[in-house]
């Protein structure tokens, strides 16, 4: 496998793990997506993404390009999320493995949308999640075997 190849490991496929992003993960904005982000427990430090395009956004052709895009950005920047999951586990003293689901928002305009605008928009995002997540623990999920409650 190539070094910027997109594994199946990297994505989220099941319902209820898309459920306990939006549940429990903690929402961030940007103009034309919301990032909800998750941090579990787990071994090794990490993330996982998922994406949802509804209708709203617009016909079949448009959500696939959306979803290209976001896929693409992912891809592109894998090795740099990776980083800051690790620098995270090492900041809290625990691995952290962070779930991200990228929704789009009906203002999303796909036809005149580029890989550069959405890494534009989403790249920030991301670092801010790092970045509160590390500042305040109490935003991430007790980890088993932690009897303390929040």
């Amino acid at each position: 496998m190539s070094l910027l190849g997109l594994s199946r490991d990297l994505c989220i496929r099941k319902r209820p793990e898309y459920l306990v992003c939006y549940e429990k993960g903690r929402r961030f904005a940007s103009r034309s997506f919301m990032v909800f982000a998750y941090a579990r427990p787990c071994e090794n430090p990490g993330f996982r993404f998922g994406m949802a395009v509804s209708k709203k956004v617009g016909s079949a052709v448009r959500r696939n390009r959306v979803k290209r895009l976001i896929r693409e950005f992912f891809r592109l920047r894998q090795h740099d999320i990776r980083e800051s999951a690790e620098r995270l586990s090492e900041q809290t003293g625990s691995p952290a493995c962070l779930d991200f689901v990228c929704v789009a928002k009906r203002s999303a305009r796909p036809e005149s949308m580029t890989l550069a605008q959405v890494d534009q928009e989403l790249w920030p995002v991301l670092n801010k999640v790092a970045k509160t997540m590390a500042v305040d623990p109490r935003r991430r999920p007790a980890h088993q075997g932690d009897t303390s409650s929040h």
